[in-house]
């Protein structure tokens, strides 16, 4: 009890200095000298009012850049499907089937995960009147990533990006894929940050997204497959689109510029999916019959979820005219249907079907931002 007692006081000794009285005394509750000009802030009983960062003599300016390493996933990516059979065939021979004890090979095979990548956001706002705040915001991240499978003399890979292809088990096989995609979003937003309480801040905000996502993807297949030495699939699956953003940022003050934050947002986007893909080397060994080329473009709507979470801290400078402000968090993006290409089948006359999956792109990771308000 004595331990929770003295939590207990030091939460509330923490709330009790969290918001300075006000913008125009001399100096700040964490002791940083004010310049003389301000102008006057609600006392420190009010709620419902427009945020202040206590800035002395402000201009409404803020920049910021933040830094971004993430994890871009996307469904419906797998290249094959690697197994033993009971019974090995001893020459050339269509895939035996029922598959038992497959492994399915993609970017996430034996927990390696999919890769890492590097990415960044920059931003500027401008403080229109007593409350609004108008922001644009352009974020890019670069995504790579690769995946290789080798075979043992005993296993057989079930190519999926090609049908129902034929394969010689005295050759050497490998399957590997790639996948890379430039992710870009440029979003323009209203909000109205004000204090619901001393210590919490809303700020529900609606905007306009526009995004481009362009993905490269290819599957390449060694060995031999119906007489031919090797097999290569390669697609580009692009996007673009622009619509509505609606969303609700929120800050729970510490005391002394430090703090957490969550914020959520979602966007529908009418646009443009741009498909092409092709097939070398496909289900027949004549050269005319080797290629298979596929291209479609069709209008849509696709929507997005984000979420992000994390701590912030500020610091005031030169008489308080101007602040810095770090934050750390986690960022999560889930755009879905992004994966818009087709299979075909059939080993004499490929038929193209229905989309793989429809398959969801997304993006999670850390993010580090450095603000400067003046």
């Amino acid at each position: 009890m004595k331990t929770l007692s003295k939590v207990l006081t030091l939460l509330f000794a923490l709330q009790a200095y969290a918001v300075p009285v006000g913008p125009c005394g001399n100096e700040s509750c964490c002791g940083q000298k004010r310049a003389q000009c301000c102008e006057p802030a609600p006392g420190p009983m009010a709620f419902s009012f427009c945020k202040d960062i206590g800035l002395a003599c402000p201009a409404d300016f803020y920049v910021y850049g933040e830094f971004l390493y993430m994890q871009a996933s996307e469904d419906g990516l797998e290249y094959g499907i690697s197994f033993t059979p009971c019974e090995y065939p001893a020459d050339t021979t269509p895939i035996q089937f029922p598959v038992t004890n497959g492994n399915v090979e993609d970017f996430s095979k034996d927990n390696r995960g999919w890769h890492w990548n590097e990415g960044w956001r920059v931003g500027l706002g401008f403080q229109a009147g007593d409350c609004w705040l108008l922001e644009g915001v352009f974020t890019h991240v670069n995504v790579t990533d690769h995946t290789t499978t080798s075979l043992n003399n005993s296993q057989i890979l079930v190519p999926l990006w090609m049908g129902q292809a034929t394969y010689d088990p005295n050759s050497d096989a490998l399957g590997s894929a790639r996948w890379k995609a430039d992710f870009n979003t440029f979003d323009f937003q209203f909000s109205a940050p004000y204090h619901t309480s001393r210590y919490f801040t809303f700020n529900p905000h609606v905007g306009v997204r526009f995004a481009y996502i362009d993905q490269y993807y290819q599957a390449e297949y060694s060995g031999v497959w119906d007489g031919v030495d090797g097999a290569d699939f390669t697609a580009n699956n692009d996007f673009w689109g622009i619509g509505t953003r609606i969303g609700v940022d929120t800050e729970w003050q510490a005391g002394c510029g430090a703090g957490v934050y969550g914020n959520a947002s979602a966007s529908l986007l009418y646009g443009k999916f741009d498909i092409s893909q092709t097939w070398l080397a496909g289900p027949a060994a004549n050269d005319s019959q080797t290629n298979n080329d596929l291209e479609f473009e069709f209008y849509t709507t696709a929507a997005n979820l984000d979420m992000q979470i994390g701590a912030f801290w500020s610091l005031f400078f030169c008489d308080m005219r101007y602040r810095v402000l770090m934050k750390l968090g986690y960022e999560f993006q889930m755009w879905w249907d992004q994966n818009r290409m087709r299979t075909w089948s059939d080993v004499t006359s490929p038929i193209y079907n229905d989309e793989v999956s429809r398959g969801d792109f997304g993006l999670n990771g850390l993010v580090f931002r450095l603000q400067f308000d003046f």
